[in-house]
């Protein structure tokens, strides 16, 4: 079976790999850590635990940073994506307009051409919009799974304590269920996973996206048959 982390570099979208979250480098530093913590028993007990704790330190200061990379490129991203989205949207109402209007041959032909060069570029965004998708489906697992693995290798637990929130994540393998998990993470970088993981703009867009492409594919058919009839 190939690991996650070999799993979430071959599925990222191409181009996006080193934005990705780096699961197999925060894996391996919380296996560091834990395997320090099982020298405490030993005569260097003492010293290992507070190289135990500077590990864990620094794997949550790697999270964050790596969870700031894939928030800030999730943000930028769904933010341009969404505004060509409405961008096309206005084009379109224009071209549906101006199809409403009785057309000569020519008009019947310049509107077949913009209809076209439309249905295009919303494919074009169709297929952007499932790149971003893809990557937030791969780093929310990601996140999900490393945040159990350190809740399972922390032996003072992940319970709420002060400066740290529970993170609710949807569970792939149960439809409709989640798992809640404490974490170490910012209350602000907390309500951005969330908002991301809602990603209520990405199905606004997949919505109006949808919407065109069927309201582009009855105006061809339409004009297609004006055409014939002129």
């Amino acid at each position: 079976m190939v690991g996650f982390g070999k799993r979430i570099k071959r599925k990222a979208p191409k181009g996006w790999e080193s934005l990705m979250l780096d699961y197999s480098l925060l894996k391996s530093r919380l296996e560091m850590a834990s395997e320090v913590e099982s020298l405490d028993g030993s005569q260097h007990g003492r010293t290992d635990s507070k190289v135990a704790l500077a590990l864990r330190n620094s794997f949550q200061h790697l999270l964050d940073s790596e969870l700031e990379k894939v928030l800030a490129h999730y943000s930028l991203y769904s933010a341009r994506l969404c505004s060509r989205v409405e961008g096309l949207k206005a084009e379109t109402s224009v071209a549906s307009q101006f199809f409403r209007q009785g057309l000569g041959p020519s008009e019947l032909a310049e509107l077949t051409k913009d209809v076209k060069t439309l249905a295009e570029l919303w494919v074009e965004q169709a297929g952007k919009l499932r790149m971003l998708l893809q990557y937030l489906t791969l780093n929310l697992e990601g996140l999900r799974k490393i945040l159990k693995k350190y809740k399972k290798s922390n032996a003072v637990g992940v319970s709420p304590r002060p400066g740290l929130v529970t993170l609710r994540l949807d569970h792939p393998s149960l439809p409709g269920g989640f798992v809640e998990q404490g974490s170490f993470l910012p209350l602000d970088m907390v309500e951005q996973i969330n908002a991301m993981k809602d990603h209520d703009e990405l199905v606004e867009a997949s919505q109006t996206v949808r919407a065109a492409l069927l309201e582009l594919d009855a105006m061809k058919r339409q004009l297609s048959e004006a055409a014939g009839r002129s």
